[in-house]
């Protein structure tokens, strides 16, 4: 099953396109320029952040909490490759280990580890409350816990003897102690911590969904729900634009994530409005279901962010979940 997420199907390819382009020429001129290396990955950076901050709002418009997931996967991907370029800088580059430090230095201090496994530790145990039965959120909760544990143990010796670089409790020379320096240990620990999250997240994408469609068909299983978001199309339409016109052929229904509409029917000569429809609900709903001609012309008033379901993709739901059949049809009675 696929869902929306992590797609940039809101945004369009040329931006991306440019994106990349920006990208890789501000990389190629700060290496030409002989930057550090911790600029040279910011300046190649700098220009998705806006891309990917579009997305996580645009995500945690859809998807709630799967949108903080992403988010918090982003950031520990960033602290993963910091430890990734330690371990190449120690093996590859034969840097000394305390002279290992990474692309921002400062993201290994003892207080930046400490306080960034905290807020970790917090986002792993939130969204593992909020997705219980998630088994791989509670290993990763217990993975953080851990690291929180040598995370203390760091701090207090910083802390009390303003040694920077200790070991902690199981790097070469700590408190356990074992053959690992501290940079090979906290890049396990990395590891570790990003690879199940990973896990953890193609689990919860099982049964993601789109929010503005469970609020729309409440009685859809979670199942139904991902299924029918990895068939939905975003539209974005202007204010004042018409988005279905009475007498056309009906070929999707429409959900309200942003936004208000009208209705308007046109009899006899005289057209009038006889709705308004806001975020959270349908229309479409009688041409599709019943094969006819639009009964109605829908205008947005404001601009307006919708979902564009199948017809044959909505009817095939429908054959499966008499409950939300049982209602559509009685919305459809209220409205022809």
């Amino acid at each position: 099953m696929s869902t929306k997420i992590f797609s940039f199907s809101h945004v369009p390819q040329r931006s991306i396109i440019l994106t990349a382009g920006l990208s890789y020429l501000t990389l190629f001129t700060a290496i030409l320029l002989g930057y550090p290396l911790w600029v040279v990955a910011l300046v190649a950076f700098a220009p998705w952040l806006p891309l990917l901050t579009s997305e996580v709002v645009y995500d945690y418009r859809h998807y709630a909490w799967l949108a903080v997931f992403e988010a918090l996967l982003l950031l520990q991907f960033g602290q993963f490759a910091e430890h990734l370029a330690q371990i190449v800088q120690i093996f590859l580059l034969h840097f000394p280990p305390e002279q290992a430090n990474g692309i921002f230095g400062q993201v290994n201090r003892e207080w930046v580890l400490f306080l960034w496994n905290t807020a970790l530790l917090a986002g792993i145990v939130v969204l593992a409350l909020r997705w219980p039965r998630n088994r791989a959120l509670w290993v990763a909760a217990v993975v953080a816990a851990w690291v929180e544990i040598e995370m203390i143990v760091i701090v207090i010796t910083y802390v009390s003897t303003g040694i920077v670089g200790s070991p902690g409790l199981l790097g070469r020379g700590g408190v356990i102690g074992t053959p690992l320096l501290r940079p090979d240990l906290h890049f396990i620990y990395s590891l570790t911590q990003t690879g199940v999250l990973i896990w953890a997240l193609v689990a919860q994408l099982r049964t993601a969904h789109d929010e503005w469609l469970e609020r729309a068909f409440p009685t859809f299983t979670p199942e139904q729900l991902a299924w029918a978001s990895s068939q939905v199309e975003t539209r974005q339409v202007k204010a004042g634009q018409d988005i279905v016109r009475q007498g056309e052929l009906a070929d999707n229904l429409y959900i309200i994530a942003s936004g208000e509409v009208e209705v308007i029917r046109d009899s006899n000569g005289e057209r009038r409005v006889v709705g308004k429809l806001s975020r959270g609900q349908f229309f479409g709903e009688v041409g599709v279901v019943g094969g006819k001609p639009r009964n109605a012309t829908v205008r947005a008033v404001t601009d307006c962010d919708l979902l564009a379901l199948d017809g044959n993709t909505f009817r095939r739901m429908l054959s499966v979940s008499e409950q939300t059949r049982e209602a559509v049809e009685m919305i459809m009675k209220a409205r022809e």
